[in-house]
């Protein structure tokens, strides 16, 4: 028995995967609990399905559950989806922003203005528009010192943040 043989053994009854398991399992027998108790309800009053098929139905959708909950995440890394970046452009005082500028030079670019996204704040200083910007491709690679650099090079910005956002 060598260092393999530890590791497998410790990757499916470690503690922590042991007390995970115990979860769901117990999830699935409280899933069979309540519908064989809902199935003998049904039964009693002589509907037509009764305690083995309410039974079978909760504990098949509380294993589903707890499919999607474990490899949920995996599926979604694999979807495709929109890159979508969050944006804090910062305006200087004497150059007052243009949204319709803005707008087409990020369609220019492939990008759009998320829909609801806009924030804008005002003071003395000048002015600061916060917004996420999606991709318009899925293939659409993201650099976000190209995106920084392009977004500097529009007229009045006086600087830039960017950051990856979910969408």
């Amino acid at each position: 028995m060598g260092a393999e043989h530890l590791t497998l053994w410790d990757r499916y009854w470690s503690q922590p995967v042991l007390q995970a398991n115990l979860l769901v399992f117990a999830n699935l027998l409280g899933a069979l609990a309540l519908g064989l108790l809902v199935g003998y309800e049904r039964s009693y009053r002589g509907r037509a399905a009764g305690m083995r098929t309410y039974g079978i139905v909760c504990m098949a959708s509380a294993a589903l559950t707890a499919l999607l909950m474990l490899w949920g995440g995996r599926i979604e890394a694999r979807l495709p989806a929109l890159s979508a970046l969050a944006v804090t452009l910062t305006f200087q005082r004497e150059a007052p922003p243009d949204e319709a500028r803005l707008r087409a030079a990020l369609s220019e670019w492939g990008f759009a203005l998320a829909d609801g996204s806009m924030q804008i704040h005002s003071d003395g200083a000048g002015s600061r528009w916060h917004f996420v910007m999606v991709a318009g491709r899925t293939d659409l690679t993201v650099s976000l010192p190209e995106v920084a650099r392009r977004l500097r090079a529009i007229a009045g910005v006086e600087s830039v943040d960017v950051a990856h956002a979910r969408n």
